[in-house]
């Protein structure tokens, strides 16, 4: 979706590379914490 937005945008290569990969990170980052607030809330349920 990142290319297909940085194609649509008309970004050059560059750009585009690097806002492709600050969102790739920027996902990780959420799904992180999002693992971690979900393994956090189950270890106090059942701990």
């Amino acid at each position: 979706t990142g290319t297909l937005a940085a194609s649509i945008l008309d970004m050059d290569f560059k750009t585009s590379v690097i806002a492709v990969v600050l969102g790739v990170v920027l996902a990780g980052v959420i799904m992180g914490l999002a693992s971690a607030g979900l393994f956090g809330s189950l270890g106090a349920v059942i701990g």
